[in-house]
């Protein structure tokens, strides 16, 4: 999905998987604008480039173990659960 493109299908696809009481989430999100689109529709969660790289096992270690910090002293990022304004 390019940042210009419609998000009309998205919105439904979000839709649909709520009302099956199902968590929606994006794969592929690279654009800040593509995040607010989702975001609007009700994304539950999202992954991709703009979160993060592609990391080997060591790294994802490191970053779980500074989320949980962050998360236990309230300073974790509105994206990660749990963390300000989630």
């Amino acid at each position: 999905m390019l940042p210009n493109e419609d998000g009309g299908v998205i919105g439904n696809i979000i839709s649909i998987a709520h009302r099956l009481s199902h968590m929606s989430v994006a794969e592929g999100v690279e654009y800040e604008q593509q995040l607010q689109l989702l975001r609007s529709y009700g994304c539950d969660r999202v992954q991709g480039y703009l979160i993060g790289k592609p990391m080997n096992e060591d790294a994802v270690i490191e970053l779980s173990l500074r989320t949980k910090n962050a998360r236990d002293s309230g300073n974790a990022p509105e994206y990660i659960e749990g963390g300000k304004n989630a």
